[in-house]
């Protein structure tokens, strides 16, 4: 069975997989997609709205030497829309760091109006330290 939102999905994985470095251009393709109340949360930010959204990616575009997105599964629904990715990204200044996950849309009237990202932050911000995730499991072993 399809969905109308096959087609959606086409264009964000598209999109997702094209974005790069200072790449403005492509953040902003996917106005179109968006509706003007979008939701976006992701593990350090929020942001209320399609314009703040956009910013908030165009900032991060703007700070990367390398950005990319490898878009891996997907399964949509007449509502939703789930995506899993590997990210890679260094900032200007910094260790190059790779993380893996899901991001989940909600789609009305074929806009997304909400975005969520799920990652863990504490895996992300470890894999550019060596032994980064065996300190962090060490830290917590009491606790598990």
């Amino acid at each position: 069975m399809t969905t109308n939102n096959e087609a959606l999905a086409d264009a964000l994985v598209t999109l997702f997989e094209a974005v790069g470095p200072g790449d403005e251009a492509t953040v902003d393709a996917l106005h179109s997609h968006y509706h003007p109340d979008v939701l976006f949360t992701d593990p350090i930010q929020r942001a209320e709205g399609r314009d703040a959204f956009l910013d908030a990616n165009r900032r991060l575009v703007r700070r990367t030497r390398v950005l990319s997105f490898t878009m891996h599964d997907r399964a949509t629904t007449p509502d939703h829309i789930f995506l899993t990715w590997t990210m890679r990204l260094a900032m200007k200044l910094g260790p190059l760091l790779e993380e893996t996950g899901v991001t989940h849309l909600k789609v009305r009237n074929g806009l997304v109006v909400e975005h969520r990202d799920h990652w863990d932050l504490t895996a992300f911000l470890t894999s550019a330290l060596p032994g980064g995730r065996r300190l962090i499991r060490t830290a917590f072993k009491p606790f598990l």
